[in-house]
This record gives structure tokens, sequence and C-alpha cells, in this order.
């Protein structure tokens, strides 16, 4: 039978000190290293580190401040561009009723179908394309707005599949989906 001899494990106490070339191997003299990246490499800022009067807005104070900026939007005539010039030709029609100018109002209100009046016909064409648009139509068309505006405008807001984030300077929050 042979007597074999177990190696302490490295770092324990029972861990005997080794010598090679002079140099006295142990792990209780090892340095920490230095960090090779620190906040200003990812950044690009100074300010950043140990600063206490740089203070991140909260999440929702600056959704607060992105829906103060928005403006209103036709989202039916963005999801469907039929309705844009269904709207332009009935604003026409109603301003040239308003004008009092009778000849110009008759020939734009002059019926193209079977319908008594042009002015009919476009309010049922706009009913049937209200009627075509569901809610997942205005969900994504109004998520895909606000992305835009938000690029233009330089906001920290970006979508991730199915969800919506906001950047606050610090870190990265999911959008609830109401």
């Amino acid at each position: 039978m042979t007597d074999t001899k177990k190696a302490p494990l490295p770092g324990s106490a029972n861990q005997k000190r080794e010598k090679s070339e002079g140099n006295e191997l142990t792990f209780n003299n090892l340095k920490k290293p230095a960090p090779i990246l620190s906040l200003e490499d990812f950044t690009g800022r100074k300010d950043l580190k140990n600063n206490s009067e740089n203070q991140f807005q909260n999440h929702k104070d600056i959704l607060k401040n992105l829906l103060s900026e928005l403006q209103p939007l036709d989202f039916v005539s963005i999801i469907k561009p039929e309705a844009a010039n269904l709207m332009q030709e009935r604003n026409a029609i109603i301003e040239a009723y308003e004008s009092g100018n009778k000849e110009l109002h008759k020939k734009l209100n002059e019926p193209k179908g079977g319908e008594a009046s042009r002015m009919l016909e476009i309010e049922l064409r706009l009913k049937v394309l209200h009627k075509e648009i569901k809610q997942r139509h205005y969900v994504v068309s109004i998520i895909s707005e606000l992305l835009k505006v938000a690029a233009n405008s330089k906001w920290n807001l970006c979508q991730c599949y199915d969800y919506v984030y906001v950047y606050n300077g610090a870190f990265w929050k999911q959008l609830s989906k109401d």
C-alpha cells in the first residue's frame, strides 16, 4: 500500500508555504487588482462619480414631462390613409357651404355613387373605416408614433419585443402595458 498524501486546498488554513525560485507563494500576499474600466469609461462623464448633487429623475416624472410635450394626432388617418382624403373632401364641402358659395358646394357635393349627396357617401365610408379599426391597430400606431416623437426629441425610450422602456439616466424601467 502506498501512502498518498492529499494536497491542501488553495487558500485553506493548513496550506503550507512553498518556495519557488526564491519567491514566496501564498494567497495572503496577493494584491487586489486595479479596476480596468471605470464609470467614466462607459459614460464619458467624470461628474457622475461620487457626485451627491447628481440626482436622477423618477421614471414617473419623466413620463409626465413627455406627455406634456405630445400633440394630438388623428390616428384614424394614420391607420387608414384613405380617411385623411375623405376628411379633406368633407371639410372642403363644409367650407363651401359656410362661405355661401352655392355653385362650388353643389359641384363638390355631387354624388359619385348611388347616395343622395357626396357628403352622405363620405360620412358612410368614414363610419365603415372606423368600424374596421380595432384596438390593436390603435395600440401599434400609438407606440410607433410615440417612438418617432421620442427619437426626434432625443427622449430615452425604447421598445423591445412587446414592451416599452424608459431610461432615467441610471437604469431602464419597463412600462406597464396600461
